[in-house]
């Protein structure tokens, strides 16, 4: 069976002649800045759980607890498991009955509506 010739690739990569070439690292869709014989690109888009860099071109990670964040690491738009986005600064907090750990929030034992962790 003979090869055949790429004219487009998946999410994640781009198209380098008839070749698929991997984009950087949190980058969805990228494509060539200047010819197809480079090896070098824009992002147009980031994969959920990165962001889009002030370069416009590049993506870099949110940080724990965001799961997802939008212009830079910690400007959370969604919060990972157990973690509620507050009013006022784009941070995540645990909910009621959880702990407010440093990257995560445990479940408050018996009555307690708001605990921390001992030190």
């Amino acid at each position: 069976m003979a090869d055949n010739d790429c004219i487009s690739c998946v999410h994640g990569y781009y198209l380098v002649g008839k070749e698929c070439v991997k984009c950087a690292d949190g980058c969805k869709w990228c494509g060539n800045i200047a010819d197809e014989t480079k090896r070098s690109f824009t992002c147009s888009e980031c994969y959920a759980g990165y962001f889009m860099k002030s370069d416009g071109i590049s993506c870099a990670p949110c940080i724990s607890p965001c799961a997802t964040c939008s212009g830079s690491s910690t400007n959370c738009i969604t919060c990972g498991y157990g973690l509620d986005k507050r009013v006022g600064p784009p941070t995540c907090k645990c909910f009621t009955n959880l702990d407010d750990g440093i990257d995560s929030c445990d479940v408050c034992t018996g009555l307690c509506v708001h605990c921390i962790k001992p030190t």
